[in-house]
């Protein structure tokens, strides 16, 4: 089976967690995956935002505030306190991925 994230890129949120350990805000780094690349496609009012008329694409993330140790390509290593974790996935406004814990 071919693994579609390897070290040290892993998946988005685990990248967005990077940008939080140095030091960037919250609302910056999920502007930095949302709203901007959407102007840069020309699409903003349709991704990148929660406005009335947008695709329905959304992640829901729980901040988890435990030590972690992330990795950069030249195998640098820095610690973090915040990590970003999957909680539901919703695509076109259908739910295509649901954490369990978020059932609670």
């Amino acid at each position: 089976m071919k693994t579609l994230f390897k070290p040290p890129v892993y998946s988005l949120p685990y990248t967005l967690s990077k940008y939080l350990a140095l030091g960037c805000k919250l609302p910056e780094v999920i502007a930095a995956a949302t709203c901007k690349p959407a102007g840069l496609m020309e699409l903003q009012g349709k991704i990148g935002t929660l406005s009335a008329g947008a695709y329905a694409d959304i992640a829901i993330f729980h901040m988890d505030t435990n030590l972690v140790t992330f990795l950069d390509t030249r195998k640098q290593t820095r610690q973090g306190n915040r990590m970003l974790l999957p909680y539901m996935t919703i695509l076109n406004g259908q739910i295509v991925f649901r954490d369990l814990r978020f059932l609670n």
